[in-house]
C-alpha cells in the first residue's frame, strides 16, 4: 500500500491499517466514470456552443437535417419575396395571387427542390464555420472582447454561406421569376452562370450573419447571466426572433440588389454598391426595402427555428454519447 500512497497526482491519505480505509483509498484510485466527470459541468456559452464536441461529420449531418426541415414550409414566402424584389414598382399582389391560384400552388413552390437540396450543405457549412470561428477566437485570442469574437464568427459564417448557397439561390430566383430549371441554366449559359450575383450575395450574407449571431449571442448570454441556466428550445426560438428581424432589415438592400442581378438571364456581374445606388436614384430608397415584409416573416422564423433545431439535435447526440 506504500506504493499506492506515493502515486503522483493523488491526494495522500493515512490508511491507519484498517481494511475499510484501504478499500476506500484503492477505490479512489479507479478512473472516474464518464458520467461522473460530466456532473456539474457548466453549460457552454452562446459563442462556445458544441465546437470540438461533435465530430465535423456529425455537425454537418445535424445542420443539413435542420436546414431541410426548416426551409420547405417557408418557401412560398421566399417566392413572394423574390417577386417583389425583382419587379419592384411593377409588382402587383393581385397578379401574384392569380398565378398562385391558377397553378394550384405549384407556382409558389418553384425552385423548392433545388433550394432544399442546396440549402442543406449551405447551412451546414454556415454552422461549421461559426463553430470553427468561435473555437479559433476563443483559443487564439481569449482576451478579445466577446462582441468581436461573435462578429468574426458571424462574418466567417456569412462567407461560407455564399460559397455553397449562391448557385442554389441563383437557380431558385430564375425558377421563381422565369420558370427556368437548373439544367436549362447550365446548358444554355454554363456553370459559371450559377455564380452570377456572388458578390452581392457575399455582402448580404456577411451583413446578415454578423448582425444575427452577434445580437443572438448577446441576448442568450444576458439570459444565462441573469438566470444561471441555458434557455430551453422554445425560449431560444422566441429570443432569436428579434435578432433575425434586425438582421433581415440590415441585409434587405443587399438582398434586393442580389435578386435583381440574379433574376436577369444575360449580363455579367454588376458591382453591388453601384447597383444599389442606381436603384435608389431611379426608383427611390423605398425600393431597396421592397419585399421586406415577407422577408421579415420567412427569414427570422426560419433562422430562429433552424439554429434552435440544430443546437437541440447536437445536445441530443451529445447526451446519447455520454449515456452510452
Amino acid at each position: 500500500m506504500d506504493k499506492l500512497v506515493r502515486k503522483p497526482g493523488i491526494p495522500q491519505k493515512i490508511l491507519g491499517g484498517s481494511l475499510a480505509g484501504e478499500l476506500e483509498y484503492v477505490d479512489s484510485l479507479r478512473p472516474a466514470k464518464r458520467s461522473d466527470v460530466t456532473v456539474g459541468r457548466q453549460p457552454p456559452g452562446p459563442g462556445e456552443q458544441q465546437s470540438g464536441k461533435l465530430r465535423i461529420s456529425q455537425n454537418i449531418a445535424v445542420s443539413c437535417v435542420s436546414a431541410s426541415l426548416a426551409h420547405v414550409p417557408h418557401h412560398p414566402l421566399y417566392t413572394l419575396k423574390t417577386q417583389m424584389m425583382f419587379h419592384g414598382k411593377r409588382f402587383r399582389l393581385r397578379n401574384f395571387l392569380t398565378m398562385a391560384w391558377e397553378s394550384r400552388g405549384t407556382f409558389l413552390m418553384r425552385g423548392v427542390m433545388v433550394r432544399s437540396i442546396g440549402i442543406a450543405p449551405e447551412k451546414a457549412l454556415k454552422m461549421v464555420a461559426w463553430d470553427g470561428g468561435m473555437y479559433f477566437a476563443n483559443y487564439a485570442y481569449p482576451q478579445c472582447p466577446k462582441g468581436l469574437q461573435w462578429a468574426f464568427g458571424g462574418a466567417l459564417a456569412g462567407a461560407a454561406t455564399t460559397i455553397i448557397g449562391c448557385p442554389s439561390e441563383r437557380t431558385m430566383v430564375l425558377a421563381q421569376v422565369r420558370g427556368e430549371t437548373f439544367w436549362e441554366i447550365v446548358r444554355s449559359r454554363g456553370v459559371r452562370a450559377l455564380y452570377n450575383g456572388a458578390m452581392a450575395t457575399l455582402y448580404r450574407d456577411i451583413s446578415f450573419n454578423c448582425c444575427l449571431f452577434v445580437t443572438r449571442a448577446f441576448v442568450m448570454k444576458k439570459y444565462e447571466d441573469r438566470t444561471g441556466a441555458e434557455p430551453g428550445p422554445y425560449r431560444k426560438i422566441w429570443y432569436g426572433l428579434p435578432s433575425s428581424i434586425l438582421a433581415g432589415v440590415v441585409a434587405c438592400p443587399f438582398d434586393v440588389v442580389k435578386t435583381r442581378i440574379q433574376g436577369v438571364t444575360e449580363g455579367g456581374e454588376v458591382r453591388p454598391l453601384l447597383r444599389m445606388y442606381q436603384i435608389a436614384r431611379t426608383e427611390g430608397i423605398r425600393q431597396l426595402y421592397k419585399g421586406l415584409l415577407p422577408r421579415l416573416i420567412a427569414v427570422p422564423l426560419y433562422m430562429s427555428v433552424f439554429i434552435t433545431v440544430n443546437e437541440e439535435l447536437q445536445k441530443y447526440i451529445l447526451g446519447r454519447r455520454i449515456v452510452s
